[in-house]
């Protein structure tokens, strides 16, 4: 199955038909629907190619579900880019607000919502201007806010790359002195960045198969324009390497069908498993969480369930940052708010470290990537 999806893939980057046989319709259809896979694949497909025609319309309606949401997004990253620019306000945009310019098609490259960075001293400018664009704000960190637009199109305001659970001596600690004249990231700086956003996905939940490909798709597009002097002396200070390293052997063997041992299969197999951001149906996301836990016990990981530290409750409720006297209550709210999360995200969380096969998966797979070192975040 996973040499089926990545042919597939070379297929839909490339814009040909899928003209070879798909054994298993259902397996197929499930892993391009939990890693990120149906805007790439699914115009490539045909009712030749899937046979069940129940789950042909299935995945035409999953592709029209992407260009709807794409065109959604599309409209409002030029509202903002035009609301920001009238206000002279330096921005930048992030992630998957950028990555989906350089797909073949937009809505290839699915996401879940627009991020924007700009300077903190602009962060209250910026906030009155998405209320007058009528962006209603849901949400607080320290570093970003969360808002959503009336059709449902969630934008994250951020400050800072770097959440406050990460050490600010990393080299992303201030983005703005590695911009060039246009006010945009250097090339070489922002593939580092992706890089590390796809680390720290890959220890605190998940990345699915279309995360690593971004990685790709940037480095094509930009091939002529990237320094890479400054990309590994980026990804030495990083720490991310090997990482990097192991994404290009994976983007090989997805994209130039390249030959791979039992070891990758294996991580390939967690990956699809794990699908986007840990959203695979059969994969627990609290596993690769509490997997830096675990050496302190099952009593350490419970209780800092259940008790996280004041420097993560900050991050989520924000007003702990001027009344920390408040934290008691806090806890009261995440407990309650557990209760609104239903049974299902409650047990995955109690039951992470009972799934022995999983956590030795994971294990393995930050092995492989040379990412298995002591992660901060407390859950």
């Amino acid at each position: 199955m996973i040499d089926t999806i990545f042919k597939a893939i070379r297929y839909g980057l490339n814009n040909k038909t899928i003209d070879f046989e798909i054994n298993d319709e259902k397996a197929f259809s499930k892993a391009i629907f939990e890693n990120g896979l149906i805007g790439i694949i699914v115009p490539s497909l045909s009712k030749e190619t899937i046979k069940d025609e129940k789950l042909y319309k299935v995945l035409l309606n999953a592709l029209n579900e992407y260009i709807v949401v794409d065109t959604k997004q599309i409209y409002y990253i030029d509202k903002i880019k035009n609301a920001l620019n009238e206000n002279e306000i330096n921005f930048i945009f992030l992630k998957g607000s950028h990555l989906k310019q350089i797909y073949p098609k937009s809505y290839m490259r699915g996401m879940g919502d627009i991020d924007v960075i700009v300077k903190s001293e602009d962060i209250e400018k910026v906030n009155l201007i998405f209320k007058n664009l009528d962006f209603k704000l849901t949400g607080k960190t320290t570093h970003h806010l969360t808002y959503q637009t009336i059709d449902n199109v969630e934008i994250e305001l951020h400050n800072s790359v770097l959440s406050e659970l990460e050490s600010k001596e990393s080299l992303f600690n201030n983005i703005w002195e590695y911009t060039n004249d246009e006010n945009n990231l250097i090339l070489g700086y922002e593939l580092v960045y992706l890089v590390k956003h796809l680390a720290r996905h890959t220890r605190s939940s998940g990345i699915g198969i279309r995360s690593i490909l971004d990685i790709e798709i940037f480095e094509r597009y930009y091939k002529d324009d990237i320094n890479y002097n400054k990309v590994h002396e980026f990804l030495k200070l990083e720490k991310l390497d090997l990482f990097y390293d192991k994404i290009k052997t994976i983007n090989a063997i997805i994209l130039n069908n390249k030959k791979y041992d039992e070891n990758t299969k294996n991580t390939l197999n967690y990956l699809f498993k794990s699908g986007i951001h840990g959203s695979g149906s059969n994969y627990n996301p609290y596993v690769s969480r509490g997997v830096y836990q675990f050496k302190g016990g099952k009593f350490k990981y419970y209780f800092g369930m259940a008790f996280p530290s004041y420097k993560v409750m900050k991050g989520r409720y924000n007003s702990l940052k001027y009344v920390p006297i408040l934290l008691p209550f806090y806890y009261v709210v995440r407990w309650i708010s557990f209760l609104f999360k239903g049974s299902k995200s409650i047990k995955k969380r109690r039951t992470a470290l009972n799934e022995k096969d999983l956590i030795k998966e994971t294990v393995d797979v930050l092995n492989y990537f040379g990412l298995n070192e002591e992660w901060h975040n407390r859950y």
